[in-house]
């Protein structure tokens, strides 16, 4: 069985070290304090400015707020600007430019060796630890320290300008980018609309198109329509003619000799020498029946005058309804001629007008692509000019 037994050591023991040794605690603790208190005199004092910059996500612009000043303020709220804009800030392409601007390789170069940009960048970097963006703001604060108040002033104040000269470039840069594109594009449907008026204007020289307003949208009239309509009113008469004539001619040959003298003038056939003729004719034969009524004999010479007298009558009468029906017959051949002629023509007058209509169809589309396209390039006009401006302001 082991006789060693394990020493806990009271509160009170602690006391009685402290109390027997406070004289060494104390000469440690004084000397701690005063190595802490030479040293912080003897280094270097260390100075701080920084310049508050504001970067606008919506346009990208700057503006700067406030120079370099003393003191530093840290902000309590999260970021609110892209990350890439702080790497911008704190990139080569931006300390670069202030090192060469301030001249800081010469002046931080001892013993006679150089140092190189790569060196002089990082130690810039090193300078502006306390750099950052300001939480849930558009800001960003350039801090830097330096022993040399002046150099921390100097330092940021330029990267403060080398960036806002650096994004200024780069808006220019990309708004001359996107005014190229504009301007290619306003080109290109530039170019669309001349070949659309060069379509049209040769549509127009082509067809014999008359356009009274080239630059607009009318309703014009139906082309060649009445020409047509004339040739069907045209067509529609000779045809009632030819069928006038030929009923009369049927009739007249249907009709004997006496009954055609008669009937002329319910034909609708006006002849003055029948005109003429067909009473004297219509007397002597009354006479001849009242001479025979009145018991005169054939042999009686004023029976044989009155019938001598209507047989020279009715040979001028039949002799004149022949020239008559072969007037109609001639008549008749000259109204087929004409309907025929005039049948041609109609159908000459609607192919034209199919025609027309055709070309007319054509012309009006290459004028909507025309004018449409005209009108899209007005507004890309607008537009380029507006940006254009906005530039420029």
């Amino acid at each position: 069985m082991n006789d060693t037994s394990e020493k806990k050591l009271h509160f009170l023991d602690y006391w009685s070290v402290v109390r027997y040794r406070w004289a060494i605690i104390l000469i440690v603790f004084l000397l701690v304090v005063a190595a802490a208190g030479v040293t912080c005199y003897f280094l270097p004092r260390e100075y701080f400015s920084r310049v508050l910059i504001e970067v606008k996500p919506d346009d990208n612009t700057l503006n700067v707020f406030g120079g370099a000043a003393g003191g530093g303020i840290r902000g309590t709220r999260e970021a609110g600007l892209p990350q890439k804009e702080f790497q911008i800030l704190l990139s080569k392409v931006v300390l670069y430019t202030v090192i060469d601007d301030l001249k800081l390789i010469e002046k931080w170069s001892e013993d006679g060796r150089r140092l190189t940009k790569e060196e002089a960048y990082y130690r810039l970097r090193k300078m502006m630890s306390d750099t950052k963006e300001l939480r849930l703001t558009d800001m960003i604060q350039i801090g830097v320290y330096s022993t040399d108040p002046q150099e921390a002033a100097n330092i940021a104040n330029t990267v403060a300008k080398v960036y806002q000269e650096h994004r200024k470039q780069y808006q220019e840069k990309l708004l001359s980018d996107a005014l190229s594109q504009f301007r290619e594009s306003l080109e290109e449907k530039e170019r669309a609309v001349n070949e659309a008026r060069e379509t049209v204007r040769r549509i127009r020289e082509e067809k014999g198109i008359i356009d009274l307003n080239p630059e607009g949208i009318d309703s014009s009239s139906e082309v060649g329509g009445n020409t047509v309509r004339q040739s069907e009113t045209m067509v529609t008469e000779a045809k009632s003619r030819v069928a006038e004539l030929s009923a009369q001619l049927a009739q007249i040959d249907q009709l004997k000799p006496d009954e055609l003298m008669t009937s002329l003038p319910h034909l609708n056939i006006q002849d003055p020498t029948i005109s003429r003729l067909l009473p004297l004719y219509q007397e002597a034969v009354l006479e001849e029946a009242r001479l025979v009524g009145a018991g005169l004999g054939d042999r009686h010479p004023k029976v044989n005058s009155v019938r001598a007298q209507k047989h020279i009558l009715a040979v001028q009468l039949n002799e004149q309804v022949k020239a008559i029906r072969a007037s109609l017959v001639t008549r008749l051949r000259v109204a087929e001629a004409a309907l025929s002629n005039l049948t041609t023509t109609r159908q000459e007058a609607k192919g034209d007008l199919e025609q027309d209509r055709k070309n007319a169809a054509e012309y009006q589309v290459a004028k909507e692509n025309y004018l449409q396209a005209k009108k899209m390039y007005d507004a890309a006009k607008a537009n380029y000019d507006a940006q254009v401006l906005q530039f420029k302001v």
